[in-house]
Formats: structure tokens, sequence, C-alpha cells
């Protein structure tokens, strides 16, 4: 039978060593890949915007 309480113990000290006062850095991989993930979501809004343009201007007929 298993106790609630006997579990490992947590608490808030508990966890990876940090610095009390300076916050975590982000890795490299980390910084870049948001930045590849703004610019493809700037992307796509461009390319949502562009699709709309030609829709609403009535020249999208060539791609149906």
């Amino acid at each position: 039978m298993v106790d609630a309480d006997s579990g490992p113990e947590l608490d808030a000290d508990s966890g990876p060593e940090r610095d009390g006062d300076s916050a975590p850095e982000a890795d490299d991989w980390y910084r870049w890949g948001r930045i590849v993930l703004y610019a493809e979501m700037a992307l796509a809004v461009l390319i949502t915007a562009f699709s709309l343009y030609l829709a609403f201007t009535g020249r999208a007929g060539f791609i149906a």
C-alpha cells in the first residue's frame, strides 16, 4: 500500500542549482529557434495577406 506521504519530498528549494539573483540564460539554439519561428510567422502573414488581396481584387482567377 502506497501512502501519499511516503513519496519523495518536494519543496521550493529542491531542483536544479541556480543563482539566486540572475535570470537563466537561454541557449543559442533556443534564441535562434525563436528568431526562425518569428520569421516563419511573418512570412505566413505576408502570404495570407497577398492571397486575400488577390482573392478580393479578382486577380486569383488564373490559379483555378
